[in-house]
């Protein structure tokens, strides 16, 4: 019995469903068995985002400068990008923006191998205009997450907006047409103030039971109680508040091996950390020293976290987000400057990237050390990276 490789050209660990069937649910075709999607079988990429429309894609060496290639698509900030899928199983890239006219944009994959987006003219502007309030998305974008693309029930992507509270989610349809992109205005802020949706995340269970979506708005931390992320506000609840300001802003929420985490600041500039089991309860705080803000973070799903902070700061877990340990990432030329670090991935293959004020660093011993850049062209501040990866949080 073979070992299926592709499917019509393109790599199985790639392939999401063949002729609508979860690649999940498929044992055999062709009396051929599927191969594993081990990260051997993966054609690798990393896209990193930031300020002036600016892209940065790399399919090579994650820390040599000159693997890193540059495209400007534009004067907009870019402040988050997700990969995943679509509702067809077409690979797909999405950027949050701060431009009104096109807080979304696209670039869904041709099929072709070891496809990157790497032109302008992949990239297509999605402004949402769906749901009960059709043509109020006059705004800017801020986070963007991957959902379940599996379930045509659910939020496959998800965008959330700078202000007014408002969470924009694709389920099916053409993922590039504004129309497919449903919004729900003002649907999580009790006092429905101008809240920006800084932490959207998901918890890549399967079962309709066990889905949950979560975001926070402030101090907040807001779930979706039927698993879908994509019903009105009935279908999400508080799960965490603050007490008093404690934290005042919630930048980011990832999810891995039952256990969610963010980075935020309170008004004193003390930074914390936030966490959960991967229900809905037992929230709580892990305060870091004074002046110390948190941003983005990752896990590998094995129980190593990585958050990103500010003045060169980078804390990380070996015990699944139990206990902490920091370190100072100083400019790579030995000097007593520091980077704010906005954002942290990892390559499912023993390789952190942390982004940030104009440079990324590069970690292999699971954010113990790290290396950092020069710094690419441009002297651009890049605020998120994401890999062309499933199972790790991004």
């Amino acid at each position: 019995m073979g070992i299926i490789s592709r499917v019509r050209g393109i790599l199985w660990a790639r392939v999401a469903k063949v002729n609508g069937i979860a690649k999940a649910s498929i044992a055999r075709m062709d009396a051929e068995q599927p191969s594993s999607d081990s990260p051997g079988d993966t054609f690798r990429a990393a896209l990193m985002v930031g300020n002036s429309g600016v892209i940065e894609w790399n399919t090579g060496s994650l820390d040599n400068d000159d693997h890193w290639n540059r495209l400007d698509t534009g004067g907009d900030v870019h402040r988050d990008v997700t990969w995943g899928y679509d509702e067809d199983g077409t690979e797909c890239w999405i950027i949050s923006t701060n431009k009104t006219a096109r807080p979304v944009i696209v670039a869904k994959s041709d099929g072709s191998d070891n496809w990157v987006p790497s032109g302008s003219s992949n990239w297509a502007s999605v402004k949402p205009s769906g749901g009960p309030w059709p043509g109020t998305w006059s705004f800017r974008g801020y986070r963007c997450a991957r959902g379940d693309h599996t379930n045509n029930n659910r939020a496959t992507f998800m965008m959330g907006g700078m202000n007014n509270s408002i969470l924009s989610t694709y389920v099916t349809g053409g993922i590039t047409d504004s129309a497919n992109w449903s919004q729900q205005y003002r649907a999580f802020d009790a006092s429905a103030a101008n809240g920006a949706i800084y932490g959207l995340a998901w918890n890549r269970e399967s079962a309709d039971a066990d889905s949950i979506f979560a975001l926070t708005i402030g101090n907040d931390v807001w779930m979706s109680t039927n698993g879908t992320g994509s019903g009105d506000g009935g279908d999400w609840q508080m799960v965490f508040q603050s007490p008093g300001s404690s934290v005042t802003t919630m930048w980011n929420l990832q999810y891995g091996n039952d256990v969610w985490c963010g980075g935020g600041t309170n008004s004193q500039g003390k930074g914390n950390l936030t966490g959960s089991g991967g229900g809905t309860g037992s929230w709580g705080h892990f305060d870091r020293p004074a002046d110390r803000a948190m941003r983005g973070a990752a896990t590998n799903m094995s129980g190593a976290w990585v958050i990103g902070g500010n003045d060169g700061y980078i804390w990380y877990s070996s015990d699944n987000a139990a206990s902490w340990s920091e370190v100072r990432v100083p400019e790579n030329d030995g000097s007593s400057t520091y980077r704010d670090w906005y954002d942290v991935a990892y390559d499912n293959d023993g390789t952190w990237v942390a982004c940030g004020e104009r440079a990324y660093a590069i970690s292999t011993d699971n954010g113990q050390s790290w290396a950092s850049s020069n710094g690419l062209a441009g002297n651009t501040t890049y605020n998120a990276i994401a890999f062309n990866i499933t199972n790790t949080s991004q």
